[in-house]
């Protein structure tokens, strides 16, 4: 029926490996490894002036607000939010909005894509932070956890930052900003119904 957005998963396993053979570049590569030391030379800076990261909750609280908290939001704001307006600036849009399940199955490869290099980015950013915490066994136990905390919210942000690039189509990534600037930073931790607009609302 006209306006039925089909998905169909060879279009979007196709759209996958097409967005990770266009993002295998050393610009892409040069980014990730920068996005993912971030958090680590931070904790080593801390470390260095002094601080006490490498006790078990203080050194949690430190790696969940940099890597699920800041670096995934980070990276899917840059990658997701402009998914959409990149095919309307390359002029393949119209091409690929008129083809059978076309416009489901960009967006969904798009987001898989988006999220599944921003997960990379985080557990790599992990292993490295590890590092610098010298393997302590007070953290290496929450691994895991803050492992499968970057899986959640990667598929939520990415999910989030594709809508916001679906419903502001040539400002994507400006209602992104805007957005992570009111709601996720201010507001998030507000004790009042508004908070639940946000993704990292706390009780």
């Amino acid at each position: 029926p006209p306006g039925e957005v089909m998905i169909r998963p060879w279009a979007v396993w196709s759209v996958l490996q097409f967005e990770f053979r266009r993002a295998l570049t050393w610009q892409r590569l040069v980014f990730v490894a920068a996005f993912a030391l971030f958090p680590a030379g931070l904790i080593s800076l801390i470390q260095h002036q002094g601080g006490h990261l490498q006790r078990g909750p203080a050194a949690a609280i430190a790696l969940f607000v940099l890597i699920p908290g800041v670096l995934c939001l980070l990276g899917l704001l840059l990658w997701a939010a402009p998914a959409v307006y990149s095919e309307l600036e390359g002029k393949t849009w119209i091409y690929l909005a008129v083809r059978p399940a076309g416009r489901g199955s960009i967006l969904v490869g798009k987001y898989l894509a988006a999220v599944a290099w921003t997960i990379l980015t985080g557990w790599l950013s992990l292993a490295l932070c590890l590092g610098v915490l010298r393997f302590d066994m007070s953290v290496s136990h929450l691994m895991i956890p803050l492992a499968a905390l970057v899986v959640c919210s990667c598929v939520v942000y990415g999910a989030l930052y594709i809508l916001i690039g679906v419903l502001f189509l040539q400002k994507g990534l400006v209602a992104g900003v805007a957005y992570t600037a009111l709601m996720e930073t201010p507001i998030h931790g507000r004790p009042a119904i508004i908070n639940h607009l946000s993704v990292q609302y706390t009780r």
